[in-house]
């Protein structure tokens, strides 16, 4: 869920900027940094917030929405897809 706050603001509050623009956004504080004040995220959580904006970006620029579990469903897919062809294998 997290994930899905953060590009929330980014998308929506902040317009998706390219990230060689999020440090001129505010003069005391940088994207990444407001969009932690945002959500309460803790401090130490500052590389997973970069990686969330990163992915958001790459989605942007492909024309997609930006999908925190599309990884896990692909894996999900291929998982059953395997097991399927054990099964009928057996």
């Amino acid at each position: 869920m997290p994930s899905i706050c953060n590009s929330i603001f980014f998308v929506q509050f902040y317009g998706t900027p390219p990230e060689d623009a999020w440090d001129e956004f505010d003069e005391s504080r940088n994207i990444p940094t407001l969009i932690m004040h945002h959500v309460g995220a803790p401090k130490g959580s500052y590389a997973s917030i970069i990686e969330v904006l990163r992915q958001c970006l790459v989605a942007h620029d492909a024309g997609e929405c930006y999908d925190p579990s599309k990884e896990i469903h692909l894996k999900t897919v291929h998982l059953t897809a395997t097991s399927s062809q054990t099964l009928r294998a057996e």
